[in-house]
């Protein structure tokens, strides 16, 4: 992507926002990889909270981390690749990590790599203990009753990317910051529920007052959801808002494959207002995790 593209896109949102009178809000470049508050710090430590959850988006390759119904953490993931080469047998094998609703059931701390002997894909390999080579990371968080961990990697350049063997991969400092709270709740007797799910959109409301949205597209990389009108007119009704025929039909016009599209929400229905229809620039955009519209 050149720098002109960039200035072009750029200089779109920032007009695009401006029509939002109410809008204090920027949306800032490039997507950091981490994302974390000081909520943890600032809470009294005696007081714990009685819902806890984990979400993963698979094909947003997002993870969220709530207490409360309060999105605490929201860090980039990699997630199971839908094809990959392996070596041993020189076949390609899918290794998609799959969706379900569960809860995490360990935490481990320095975890040893070893290989799995009903595993093709790790025949041959020896055992790595804990540190810099370690593929797990400093923490393992162990999803249900499944061989599949959210943990940490020494490949953060694959973040964002569906290229693990299954398992929910995050950035070694965000899992350094997740698991000791997870762990240390868990501890406590508290349940921390795993929910991964497949939506190929997601619904961020940028101006309540003005009625203003985004929806970002993601790619449908396990191709699980063809229809990408029917994710979008779904996520506006997980919010109350009910769409019309025109409103519909302003999806329909207007509908991109992977991007970011923009909406007002008026009585006669939907006003489509642009999209960011260049994948590989739409996720260097950053819409504040605050504006996500949660799942409850």
């Amino acid at each position: 992507m050149n720098k002109i593209s960039l200035i072009v896109a750029g200089a779109f949102l920032s007009a695009s926002l401006c029509l939002s009178p109410n809008l204090n809000k920027k949306l800032d470049f490039p997507e950091p990889i981490i994302e974390s508050t000081n909520k943890l710090q600032k809470e009294d430590p005696k007081v714990y909270p009685s819902k806890i959850r984990i979400e993963i988006n698979l094909p947003g390759t997002v993870l969220r981390y709530f207490e409360n119904d309060s999105l605490i953490m929201q860090t980039t993931t990699c997630i199971g690749a839908f094809s990959s080469y392996v070596k041993h047998s020189g076949t390609y094998q899918s290794f998609k990590t799959p969706i379900r609703q569960t809860e995490i059931s360990r935490v481990k701390k320095d975890p040893w790599w070893t290989p799995n002997p009903k595993t093709s894909w790790s025949w041959g390999q020896k055992p790595v203990p804990p540190g810099p080579n370690n593929p797990l990371g400093p923490y393992i968080l162990v999803i249900g009753d499944s061989p599949y961990y959210i943990h940490g990697t020494i490949k953060p350049h694959q973040l964002g990317q569906d290229m693990s063997h299954g398992c929910v991969r995050i950035h070694s400092d965000s899992v350094s910051i997740l698991a000791p709270r997870v762990q240390e709740l868990m501890e406590l007797g508290k349940k921390v529920s795993c929910n991964l799910y497949y939506d190929i959109s997601e619904l961020y409301c940028i101006s309540k007052q003005d009625q203003y949205y985004a929806v970002r597209i993601y790619p449908d990389g396990y191709r699980n959801r063809p229809n990408r009108i029917d994710s979008i007119i779904q996520d506006f009704e997980n919010v109350g808002l009910i769409l019309n025929e025109k409103s519909k039909e302003e999806i329909r016009k207007n509908l991109i494959w992977e991007g970011i599209m923009f909406f007002y929400y008026t009585e006669e229905g939907l006003v489509f207002q642009g999209s960011i229809s260049d994948w590989k620039l739409s996720r260097k955009i950053e819409i504040p995790k605050e504006m996500f519209v949660y799942k409850k």
